[in-house]
């Protein structure tokens, strides 16, 4: 499940080979190549504020290294790869499309999160038909989205639609679903994974029970999530534990107790979010400071990449890469289309700009692409 050591090092050569590869049969150009792959490293690195991880992980003959880059080998991986690749230095008759689509599918949740950043709209009348779910991810498979993630509300109260959506949808892309749990058997889990799915996130905001409870606003919610990881690990499924790092939770005890968590249920990521201004959160002076921030990128980078820490789960902390790449969202890289097809920067920045399933919907990327996103406090780093 974890590579490290030699074998991760010889991956990596691997990889980069592959990568080799891929880029001369579609430049063509030697020199073309070169220029590429500096050019894709050098992002790398920017995008990546510590030098080297030593760890990946190993699921169903799939090698992960970010929750957002999809397994390789597999056509998802490729895609990714020229997507960026193109973007670096167009390749002749391609069009790269996003790396990410954030896709709400349902209005319908049984919690009561305090975070929530679709709360305006929870538990309303449902808009989007399984029709129009599967016409959204036809359009955006046909423009080249390497990943999807299924989003809500809560996804599984529509579990029937979403297995026909992975059932319908081609196979070259990656799908994710982001779940609280609540509603995640066995059976269900193991229908998922045969009906194309890839992983699931799901949100566990404590380590402990009753806060995380208190968080959600439903007794039982650490439970559900528990036996949600429990079952999608055993569908062979990469599982992350998704967490909304509060002021209150951000402390050096709590960080840690969560890693240890993390690492005994055996999941492979742990996805660390910032809160946001957004939904529930509106108009309230949610945003950490900067000695969290720091904190939350020392702790990362502690668990990515010491020795002490091979055997935890790798760290995806987008915020961290934000700040110094700048933001991937507003149509660059991906995009969050809400529970009534509207297309929106991110789930935090949440400004319609055209409708995923109008007949203008590319000029409404092309928008937001314009406006982009909103920015990341900045934080000194000193390394």
């Amino acid at each position: 499940m974890i590579v490290t050591g030699v074998h991760k090092r010889l991956l990596d050569v691997q990889m980069r080979l592959k990568i080799a590869l891929l880029a001369l049969w579609w430049y063509k150009n030697p020199v073309s190549v070169v220029k590429v792959i500096r050019s894709f490293f050098d992002l790398r690195r920017q995008h990546q504020h510590y030098r080297y991880i030593p760890k990946l992980m190993l699921v169903d003959g799939r090698r992960y290294s970010r929750l957002i880059i999809p397994g390789a080998p597999s056509a998802a991986c490729r895609r990714f790869l020229k997507n960026e690749m193109h973007r670096l230095l167009p390749i002749a008759g391609y069009q790269s499309g996003l790396q990410v689509l954030i896709l709400a599918i349902t209005k319908k949740c049984p919690l009561q999160c305090q975070h929530c950043f679709e709360w305006k709209a929870l538990n309303h009348k449902e808009t989007l038909t399984l029709d129009n779910l599967k016409e959204i991810v036809k359009r955006f498979q046909n423009m080249g989205v390497a990943q999807i993630e299924l989003s809500g509300g809560e996804p599984l109260n529509r579990f029937d639609d979403m297995l026909q959506l992975l059932q319908t949808a081609r196979k070259n892309t990656d799908f994710w679903l982001l779940t609280s749990g609540y509603g995640l058997t066995a059976g269900k889990a193991n229908r998922l994974k045969q009906a194309g799915l890839t992983g699931v996130s799901v949100s566990l905001d404590h380590w402990n029970p009753q806060w995380h409870d208190q968080f959600r606003g439903t007794e039982g919610s650490f439970n559900h999530a528990k036996e949600a990881v429990q079952h999608a690990l055993k569908a062979n499924l990469v599982v992350a534990l998704s967490v909304c790092v509060t002021k209150e939770f951000c402390t050096r005890q709590n960080l840690y107790q969560y890693a240890e968590l993390a690492k005994d249920w055996g999941v492979h990521f742990i996805r660390l979010l910032e809160p946001r201004a957004a939904g529930r959160y509106e108009g309230k002076p949610v945003h950490l400071s900067p000695q969290q921030i720091q904190l939350l990128e020392d702790f990362a980078q502690d668990i990515d990449t010491s020795p002490q820490y091979l055997n935890y789960p790798l760290i995806d902390y987008y915020g961290a890469n934000q700040r110094r790449a700048g933001c991937s969202g507003a149509g660059n890289r991906y995009l969050y289309i809400d529970t009534d097809g509207n297309m929106h920067a991110c789930p935090f920045c949440q400004n319609s700009s055209g409708n995923a399933l109008g007949n203008n919907f590319t000029a409404g990327i092309a928008n937001l692409k314009q406006q982009g996103c909103h920015v990341y406090e900045t934080v000194n780093i000193d390394r």
